[in-house]
């Protein structure tokens, strides 16, 4: 597969959303639960703007396929606040080539910690990408659902 990544734009926030949306429904969630995460998932523009916020994009075939959003407002410890990837192009790289980005931005500003709120679906993608799950913490959008806790040292 043959993609770029680039800087997101803050034009490129409902794209994300969509994406977000799309990749979350392939594991099967219910339609309750998707609309209880849907605002949870969604990426804005303002974000995209702030110096505080760090998106990467890939691009194929000048469409968005994934997308890794940080949230590094903490110099010591960034949070990946969103990685998601279109289920078509699932396990051909795209997600690996993005945490690769978030890693060499670790290093480039001099950040040695990611913390990773993941969904219990990516847990085993951020094992292999070197994280190590520390414990859970609760969703921001579902009451009493606990989600796996990973950090990531570089």
């Amino acid at each position: 597969m043959t993609f770029i990544l680039r800087e997101a734009n803050p034009s490129d926030a409902d794209v994300l959303s969509s994406i977000a949306m799309r990749a979350k429904a392939h594991w099967a969630y219910s339609a309750d639960f998707m609309a209880a995460v849907a605002a949870e998932l969604r990426v804005s523009s303002t974000q995209l703007q702030s110096s505080d916020w760090l998106c990467q994009v890939a691009v194929q075939d000048l469409c968005i396929v994934g997308y890794a959003l940080v949230d590094a407002s903490k110099a010591q410890q960034w949070v990946l606040e969103a990685m998601f990837v279109l289920p078509e192009v699932m396990g051909l790289g795209v997600g690996k080539q993005l945490m690769t980005w978030v890693k060499t931005s670790m290093r480039r500003l001099q950040c040695p910690e990611l913390m990773i709120p993941s969904d219990p679906y990516a847990e085993a993608f951020y094992v292999k990408m070197g994280a190590t799950k520390i414990g859970e913490t609760p969703s921001d959008s579902i009451v009493g659902r606990m989600l796996p806790l990973m950090k990531l040292k570089v």
